[in-house]
């Protein structure tokens, strides 16, 4: 990647793209610091490679001209190297953090808004995907879950006729209130049978400067291709569907110490 980028050259500044190669010597970490594009001037692209055991972990941010130097964003980078270490796929750990595929990364929390998301897949159902995104103090809107998915059930005059199609194959299973942990909120669970597909969301709301209880949106989608929602025939009937969706619910509570209480 860096020869890459080094050989691509820039359209109005001398040499290539790159234009830093970092090696932190305690992890492994390697940086690479570059254009974003041959035409950009307007900031730099940062991308960090921190190997651990079998896995490459990467990280990617940025730094705009107004930001000056991109120096301050590297070392910060290698300080959260630093502070990532390998975790066996059972293993809970006691410290505050965040855990993903074989690794987890040592931190307090932030002390503003924080977005995270969960994808996952299952190995014997191609075709599904479920996700869980949290929302730390991020607002919840002037619409709830139901009131934005009703304008799903009925199709309107000002819709445009092949969304009006679509809507009236709408088949919703079940919708309302529920609580799911802590978490007080609404689901919304529907068939499309224009695709053969479901579409199962839960939206609980959190508690403002609660780093154990953020906003949290859950999504099970089935008849997803690759990444292409309604694009293949589903590997569940609704009754498998729902009941998974209710078994992945039931599970979900904060870790223990995974955040300070602020």
């Amino acid at each position: 990647m860096a020869a890459t980028l080094k050989n691509t050259p820039h359209e109005t500044e001398k040499g290539g793209l790159l234009r830093a190669l970092s090696k932190d010597e305690a992890t492994g970490a390697t940086v690479i610091v570059s254009r974003g594009s041959p035409a950009d001037i307007w900031g730099y692209d940062i991308r960090m490679f921190v190997p651990i055991k079998q896995r490459v972990y990467e990280l990617h941010g940025g730094v705009d001209v107004g930001e000056g130097s991109f120096e301050p964003k590297v070392s910060k980078f290698f300080e959260i190297a630093r502070r990532l270490r390998a975790r066996e796929d059972f293993e809970i750990p006691q410290d505050a953090g965040f855990c993903f595929e074989s690794a987890f990364l040592a931190d307090k929390g932030p002390a503003d808004q924080e977005i995270l998301t969960i994808g996952m897949r299952f190995p014997k159902h191609p075709d599904l995907r479920f996700s869980i995104e949290t929302n730390r103090d991020g607002t919840i809107g002037d619409e709830l879950l139901l009131q934005r998915m009703s304008k799903m059930e009925h199709p309107s005059s000002d819709m445009p006729s092949q969304l009006s199609d679509l809507v009236k194959t709408v088949h919703v299973l079940r919708k309302g209130k529920r609580k799911v942990g802590e978490w007080q909120g609404q689901e919304w669970l529907a068939t499309m049978s224009a695709f053969h597909s479901h579409q199962f969301v839960f939206e609980g709301v959190g508690e403002k400067g609660n780093s154990l209880k953020p906003n949290i949106t859950l999504e099970l989608f089935t008849g997803v291709k690759g990444n292409d929602r309604w694009s293949t025939s589903p590997t569940l009937t609704d009754q498998e569907a729902i009941a998974l969706f209710d078994s992945i619910l039931m599970s979900v509570r904060p870790r223990p110490n995974a955040m300070l209480a602020r």
